[in-house]
Order: structure tokens, then C-alpha cells, then sequence
């Protein structure tokens, strides 16, 4: 484990975050609950009070009385409390975590994984996040890393700590051993994305073990005992199915998973076309019963299939529908005009630097390696070498080793 995270905090972390919390605390009442010291107080009492839309309402209305920075801090801070993220509760559990003399460095890696990882990410997080990138000359969260932590005004670090909780984990360390990371939480909620595009409802605990190379599954989830979730095994097989046109107990190496296809389905107002699979993953015992999932593919490449993300259950018209009924299919995902796809998103997210750098970091908790090296050694295993692109499959196979 790196050096301890409560030595970090009294010297750096929480005074920081929590001038952001108690900004204007002591500010007493006012006569003229028009002026900028009310309002001031008021935006105070409404965060405090958890009243977040308040406090949003007031600061994108009229920052008069705040200065610059004060603004971008309060209502960066009001929606990510919208969204249930508290920075100074945050790095309160990390110190609770690392200060537990009863567990093991690798057990307080996963608890620290874990914690990052649960975050909720919506659309306030988002929101909140482009308030806090507005304090960064250009809205570069790249400098929200531990070599240029310490150049920064104490409004920006602030920012970066709401920014990139990851953040969180690298000041933890000793000088020697500190990592240049910079991810911020739209680059996480991504990669999270991703993840969902292969395990649809994925839960953090899988995340993190997939993360942390434990190739153990729930039982439940896992009806096959084979050691991989049987949701992945559900996207595996719908992408070989049309890869390689090998339905039935031939779509995957596993004979326990079967293919059937759906044909295309013809979503309104998507170009693309889409094709249906569903898939059983069978048991071959009567402890659990069977494992069915529906999934939608799409070309990404002649003759490469890939899944297309999807969200909740529609009939082909996209009204909304309930799973099970006669005519519902998972609903796809379209952002701009786009139909979003993991074979893409795999290409958009698991080749970017810094989100490897950072999977790399929380995931090797081997203090002989620098980062560069760490990130040499997940790509190797995900994708055959340190300088690989990794795609959809190399994604697949990482997860099901």
C-alpha cells in the first residue's frame, strides 16, 4: 500500500475540500435579504442543506457577490451533491479505508477500487464536472495529476480533486513513487459504459473483480460454473454467431451456451441495420434456472460483428415495453443521430492513455513498477503486446481470463 492517506490529508486533501464546504460559514443573518451577503448565505444553507437545485437555481441566475472561482466551486459542488457525491465524504472513506490495520494491502485495493468505481455517474455528475473544468486554463483536466497538483492555485486543486477522484489515490503516494495520472470522472463513467455495453446491469463488485484479475463469479451468474458471468457469454456468443454464422451450441468454445437468431429487426429512425440473438446459457443443473439474455448486434466491419449498447426495452417502434412481452427487445442507444456500439466505444475509450494508465494503476498494486510499466503490462495481456490497439475481443477475452 502507498504511503498513508490520512498523512496526505492533513497536509493537503481535506483543508482544501472542506474550505469548499464551509466557504461561508459564520456568515451570519441579514436585514437585507437582497444583498450579495444574503444571497451569499443563502446559497451556503441551501448546499448544506442538501437543497441542490436551490443552490443551482441562484448561482446560474446571478453570481453577484461571489467571485469567479467561488461561483464555478459552489455550483460544481451543488450538482455533484445533486448526483450523491460528497469530495470531503469521499476522501473520508478512503482514509477510513486505508487507516484499517485489519485488512491487507490487497484487500484495501479493492476496498479503494470499489469506492471509486461506485460513484453514480448522470447527468448532474456531468454538469458538475464542466463547472469545476471552467476553473482549468481551458478546460484542460489534464493537469489534474500529481506533478502539476502543487502549480496550481487552491481553487484549481479543489477542482481537480472533484474532477479526478483517482486523483485521490496517486497524492496518496510517496514522492519517489508518484504517478503522473490525470483522468477525469466523464473518462470513468465511459469506461463504465463500455463495460455495460458487454455485461448489461454490471455491478461494481464485478468491475472491480474483473479489475483486480479475480476470475471468480457468482454462482447465479454463472450457471454454467464455468468461471466467466454468463451476461459476457451472452455477448460473445451473439458476436461470433454473425461473425462466423455459428449459431446454436456452436456460437461460443462453451457448449452449455446457445445461440438462436432473431433476424433483423428494423428499429424506427435508425439507419444501421440491427439483428436480434437470444441466448441461453444452460445450467446442467437444477440448483438455478437457466440464464436468457437478448442481444442486438450490428456490422461493425464486413463480416465483424459488434453489440450494440442498449438501455432499458422498447418494441421496434421505440415505445417503451416491459421485458417479456410478445415484440420487446433491450432498446438501443442512440446519442446524435449515432447508434452506439461497444466495438466503437471499446476503440474510443480502452486506447485512451490516461483511462489505461489509470486501470493500470488501481488494478497493479506492484510498488516495483512505474506506471509506464504497469500500462505495458495490461496491454500485453490484453492485447498481445505494450504498443497493440485493443478491441472488442482482446476486451471479451481480458475479462473472461
Amino acid at each position: 500500500m502507498k504511503s498513508s492517506f490520512g498523512s496526505f490529508a492533513k497536509k493537503s486533501f481535506l483543508p482544501a475540500s472542506l474550505a469548499m464546504s464551509l466557504l461561508f460559514s459564520g456568515c451570519g443573518t441579514f436585514g437585507d435579504d437582497s444583498s450579495d451577503e444574503a444571497k451569499k448565505y443563502e446559497v451556503s444553507s441551501a448546499i448544506d442543506a442538501g437543497e441542490y437545485d436551490k443552490a443551482i437555481t441562484m448561482l446560474e441566475a446571478d453570481c453577484a457577490g461571489f467571485t469567479y472561482e467561488e461561483c464555478q466551486l459552489n455550483l460544481g459542488a451543488a450538482y455533484l451533491g445533486k448526483a450523491g457525491m460528497d469530495v470531503v465524504s469521499l476522501g473520508r472513506e478512503l482514509i477510513k479505508i486505508d487507516g484499517n490495520e485489519s485488512t491487507t494491502d490487497s484487500q484495501k485495493e479493492v476496498q479503494i477500487m470499489t469506492t471509486l468505481f461506485d460513484i453514480v455517474f448522470d447527468d448532474s455528475m456531468t454538469a458538475g464536472t464542466r463547472e469545476y473544468k471552467k476553473l482549468l486554463e481551458n478546460n484542460d483536466s489534464s493537469v489534474c495529476n500529481a506533478d502539476d497538483y502543487v502549480n496550481l492555485t487552491s481553487y484549481q486543486q479543489q477542482a481537480c480533486i472533484a474532477i479526478n477522484p483517482i486523483l485521490l489515490q496517486e497524492l496518496m503516494a510517496d514522492e519517489a513513487d508518484t504517478e503522473t495520472l490525470a483522468v477525469d470522472m466523464e473518462t470513468i463513467a465511459q469506461f463504465k459504459d463500455v463495460l455495460n455495453a458487454v455485461i448489461p446491469g454490471i455491478t461494481t463488485a464485478e468491475i472491480v473483480t474483473i479489475l483486480n484479475t479475480d476470475t471468480s463469479a457468482d454462482s447465479e451468474k454463472d450457471v454454467n460454473s464455468n468461471g466467466d458471468l454468463d451476461a459476457m457469454e451472452a455477448t460473445d456468443c451473439a458476436m461470433n454467431a454473425y461473425s462466423n454464422n455459428t449459431f446454436g451450441n456452436s456460437c461460443t468454445s462453451d457448449s452449455s451456451v446457445l445461440g438462436t437468431d432473431l433476424g433483423e429487426l428494423s428499429f424506427s429512425d435508425i439507419n444501421e441495420t440491427i439483428y436480434g440473438v437470444d441466448v441461453v446459457v444452460e445450467s446442467g443443473t437444477v440448483t438455478y434456472s437457466d440464464a436468457s439474455f437478448t442481444r442486438l448486434v450490428t456490422e461493425l466491419d464486413t463480416g465483424v460483428y459488434t453489440t450494440v449498447t442498449t438501455e432499458g426495452f422498447c418494441k421496434t417502434d421505440m415505445t417503451v415495453c416491459s421485458e417479456g412481452d410478445s415484440g420487446c427487445y433491450p432498446c438501443p442507444v442512440v446519442v446524435d443521430g449515432e447508434l452506439q456500439t461497444l466495438g466503437v466505444a471499446v476503440t474510443d475509450i480502452l486506447n485512451n492513455d490516461d483511462l489505461l494508465t489509470s486501470i493500470a494503476i488501481v488494478s497493479d498494486s506492484d510498488t516495483t513498477k512505474t506506471s509506464d510499466e504497469k500500462v505495458a503490462d495490461l496491454k500485453t495481456e490484453m492485447c498481445g503486446s505494450a504498443d497493440c490497439t485493443v478491441d472488442q475481443d482482446d476486451l471479451l477475452d481480458y475479462m473472461a481470463r
